[in-house]
């Protein structure tokens, strides 16, 4: 297929049909997993129980750890959305905790982001009981659908995008999602990724009125123990979690472009957040200036 080509919008296959296709496919370990965060996630009182769930254990611990450094850059470009549908939530994937502070942030200063899901790669939280329980108590069983990294991502991925397709079309969910793919361990900050095809193949078959908004963080680590030193620690620009909004858009004005170059543009707004994040980053810190230019570790 030419990158000039759109793949064709089709419509939704029925959740049991989805099922019938990824049950076989999945490992013995993996089933009985999905199978519950399927059943969870499928049921209409999952709003109430995802939102029970995060209020009383999720957002607390990210609000204990992080609110008091949330640096919200352009914020009204958040508090100015009214979506009538569902919202798509693109950024940039440096830090395992990215969206969990994201959808808590935005929870805490708009009036949508309950429901919300975001995908989640299937290793751990899908294959052993331990990422069951985080799911579960972290995030209301929120980290949903599962992401394969194998050989059979080539089969399953394209079905678990259409579960998000549902959740954001019949659920009005507001959603995560890293055009990245993957979290990106380069050590810098401000240099991302080629983005997946995915996000644009999701957007292409989104309702015409799902919004989408761009953002970039900057500031978080992978490390709990470090997190819960800055609580307690002096809060400077270093120590600031930075998000940075971009402009909110409508699916169906980017419907005209092919999936593959609405990753792409997408992608370029996000960059676009990250050079203005780079801009404040080398004021601070003039002496980074060459091996930031040069896209050398900092």
């Amino acid at each position: 297929m030419s990158n000039q080509e759109q793949l064709p919008k089709q419509a939704l296959e029925s959740n049991e049909e989805i099922q019938a296709k990824v049950l076989p496919l999945l490992k013995r370990s993996e089933r009985w997993i999905y199978k519950i965060q399927e059943r969870i996630n499928r049921d209409p009182s999952r709003t109430s129980f995802g939102m029970i769930v995060t209020k009383l254990f999720g957002e607390p611990f990210v609000r204990f750890l992080t609110k008091h450094r949330w640096h919200i850059n352009h914020i009204e470009k958040l508090t100015s959305v009214k979506p009538q549908s569902g919202v798509l939530v693109i950024s940039n994937h440096r830090s395992f905790f990215d969206m969990f502070y994201i959808m808590t942030m935005i929870r805490n200063i708009t009036t949508f982001g309950n429901p919300c899901s975001f995908a989640v790669r299937s290793p751990f939280f899908y294959d052993h009981p331990l990422g069951l329980i985080i799911n579960f108590m972290m995030a209301g069983s929120c980290m949903w659908p599962p992401i394969f990294r194998d050989e059979r991502r080539h089969i399953l991925n394209p079905l678990m995008l259409k579960q998000v397709s549902r959740l954001i079309g019949e659920k009005k969910v507001s959603f995560g999602l890293h055009p990245e793919g993957a979290r990106q361990k380069n050590m810098n900050p401000f240099e991302l990724a080629k983005p997946r095809k995915g996000v644009g193949q999701i957007i292409a078959d989104a309702p015409d009125d799902v919004v989408i908004i761009p953002m970039f963080l900057h500031g978080l680590t992978n490390s709990i123990s470090h997190e819960l030193k800055q609580k307690f620690a002096k809060v400077d620009y270093d120590s600031q979690v930075h998000f940075y909004v971009g402009d909110a858009m409508l699916a169906k004005d980017l419907k005209h472009l092919p999936a593959e170059e609405i990753s792409v543009f997408i992608m370029s707004k996000i960059q676009n957040l990250a050079d203005e994040a780079k801009e404040v980053y080398l004021q601070k810190h003039p002496e980074q200036v060459g091996q930031i230019l040069n896209h050398k570790s900092i």
